[in-house]
């Protein structure tokens, strides 16, 4: 099982992919090692309400515009907006 967390920066501002001013809109979870496998998209429970529905379309379409093996070329992604976290360890021993 691979885990990939989805945070979007709102600011955008350039250079901000250290900066903890972020919001995870979920987690994209994909059950088989191959590539070309469909994720699952979890929406994060603590989105704000009212402000899930657009972000997780957005995540929704990036998943599928990065399709196949959208794990790597999600983390591989530039974007001042969004980045994606392995978060596959954590996962695993039972992080949240």
């Amino acid at each position: 099982m691979r885990v990939l967390e989805a945070r979007f920066r709102s600011g955008g501002v350039a250079g901000a992919q250290g900066s903890e001013d972020f919001v995870v809109v979920g987690r994209i979870v994909w059950r088989q090692p191959d590539p070309a496998a469909d994720p699952i998209i979890q929406a994060d429970p603590a989105l704000p309400p009212g402000g899930s529905p657009p972000l997780v379309e957005k995540l929704r379409y990036l998943v599928s515009a990065m399709a196949p093996d959208s794990y790597q070329r999600l983390q591989a992604l530039q974007s001042r907006f969004w980045s994606f976290v392995d978060v596959t360890a954590q996962t695993e021993k039972g992080g949240s």
